[in-house]
């Protein structure tokens, strides 16, 4: 096996988990059939497009031309080609006509509808990637080499003869049917390598998936990761693990792997899962609104899925680099990922007041602790709920008693968040630390409408402030498309949907054959 080197070249859905309305998103972005009323008054106004980005810059080119025509059978994502609120800016202007009323008018309002489920809710990470004195590009340079994601070799020498895993290995690589892919997690300080999984585990994946009836668990609401998210996240987790290869960690052990994997690591994790299952990239439409003509139309491309990592270069030492350039198996100590983790000057536990008697300190959570406080927050509202009800699990009245409780004690979603609460006056060191009883007063807390705004807002803007990378893609305009480097505007993706997306898709593809 030869190291790693860079590379240069369906679950269902329920209603949301409502937010305070300070806290609650725009609707920005999400597309509508505009029915039949007077114009607006700034019909005529042309929205500029965004300015270049001062904290961006793209090396590598993501939306490559289609290597042959656009065909609907093959497996496709549609994402949005400019920010939500940029979008939502164009929507206003436009005038109030019905497009669904014509074939292209309902294929545009198609792909603008998906696109919504593939972009975090409220523009998230939009902080991140503006954040003054960052720089983003699609990896980072050290004396070794180029860190990004990494393909693992397993050519044979002319003459030997191979079998067993390498050998499945070898063939699955040569047809394009996956690869073992390494990955940085830049914020959990080490890299995993993924191997593909075969259709059969993905069929099975997809079974679990269909086979849970909670809906409230199924909710993915698009907000970075909340627990109503976790459900989705830990059979990915799990999936994932099933089919780790390496690691550069001397430590092996499946569970305590769970542990060192922060959080916002997540989705990088899946999105090397998507790179070991579809390395060659897939078709990609974008829909957008010309800003002069008012006219819908879809872009189309291929996604260059290997290019969509994006790391902010500015956030890391020199001895962090020198230390996450270290890629071969079983190359990092315990000791060595705590100090790459310490020598953060982003994303260290912060302090925050809800009240003039009550703070809490936010810190970044391991993977195991999201998934944890997610199951243990469903699992106590699905209890409850079931003592009280007697009904079968498929029953729709349960459902929704389910997603009213969720609705009650919805401040438990970004419990995995909180490292403990403080009580007294600020500065104060006295407070809850431990688990059960931070949970129980989380909810205590979540019926005072001006504490759960504050909550939110502090907690999702720790979020973006500890973001150090990312997935996502990038606005680009058409005259643009061979020039490099440029400094568009980084567009995050919801991997957990995206990745759901393309497996939906995936199984179809089985179940047609003949």
């Amino acid at each position: 096996m030869v190291p790693a080197t860079g590379e240069d070249g369906g679950a269902a859905s329920a209603a949301p988990i409502e937010e305070p309305p300070d806290a609650q998103p725009s609707r920005s972005g999400e597309p509508d059939a505009r029915g039949e009323a007077e114009e607006p008054e700034n019909v005529n106004v042309v929205v500029a497009p965004l300015e270049p980005s001062k904290t961006t810059i793209q090396e590598y080119e993501t939306f490559p031309p289609l290597e042959r025509d656009w065909n609907p059978e093959d497996v496709f994502l549609v994402g949005h080609a400019s920010t939500r609120q940029h979008i939502s800016a164009i929507m206003d202007t436009l005038p109030n006509i019905d497009i669904t009323k014509t074939e292209d008018g309902r294929e545009w309002y198609r792909m603008a509808s998906a696109a919504n489920t593939l972009a975090p809710r409220g523009d998230q990470w939009q902080k991140s990637v503006s954040r003054e004195g960052s720089e983003w590009r699609q990896g980072i340079s050290s004396e070794q080499g180029r860190i990004n994601l990494g393909r693992l070799s397993f050519a044979s020498a002319p003459s030997e003869k191979v079998s067993g895993e390498k050998a499945i290995l070898q063939i699955r690589s040569m047809l394009g049917l996956g690869a073992v892919i390494q990955v940085p997690l830049f914020h959990s300080g080490f890299h995993v390598s993924i191997k593909a999984p075969n259709e059969m585990a993905m069929l099975e994946l997809n079974r679990h998936l269909m086979e849970d009836k909670i809906d409230l668990g199924r909710d993915t609401t698009g907000f970075a990761f909340a627990n109503t998210s976790s459900y989705l996240t830990k059979w990915l987790l799990d999936f994932a693990i099933d089919h780790l290869h390496d690691t550069s960690l001397q430590e092996k052990d499946p569970v305590k792997l769970r542990e060192l994997i922060l959080a916002p690591d997540l989705p990088i994790l899946f999105w090397g899962l998507a790179c070991s299952i579809w390395p060659r990239g897939f078709q990609y439409a974008r829909p957008y609104i010309d800003p002069a003509t008012k006219e819908e139309k879809i872009l189309r491309s291929r996604l260059n899925v290997s290019k969509l990592l994006w790391v902010d270069n500015k956030a890391l030492t020199a001895w962090q680099v020198r230390h996450m350039a270290g890629r071969g198996s079983s190359t990092m100590s315990a000791e060595s990922v705590k100090r790459y983790r310490s020598e953060f000057t982003i994303g260290q536990p912060r302090r925050v007041q809800l009240t003039s008697d009550i703070a809490m300190t936010l810190r970044v959570p391991s993977a195991a602790d999201y998934v944890l406080a997610g199951e243990r927050w469903i699992g106590e509202i699905v209890r409850l709920v079931d003592r009280a009800m007697e009904v079968p699990p498929t029953d729709e009245k349960r459902n929704s008693y389910i997603l009213s409780h969720g609705q009650a004690t919805n401040m438990r979603q970004y419990v995995h968040w909180v490292q403990e609460i403080h009580f007294g006056a600020a500065g104060s060191d006295s407070g809850i630390v431990d688990r059960e009883t931070l949970e129980n007063a989380i909810n205590e807390l979540s019926p005072d409408e001006e504490v759960r705004t504050r909550y939110f807002t502090h907690v999702r803007q720790y979020i973006d402030d500890c973001t150090i990378a990312l997935i996502g893609t990038n606005t680009v305009a058409p005259d643009e498309e061979n020039r490099l480097p440029r400094f568009p505007h980084i567009l995050p993706m919801n991997v957990e949907n995206t990745f759901f997306t393309l497996l939906g898709q995936k199984v179809s593809q089985i179940n047609q054959r003949d």
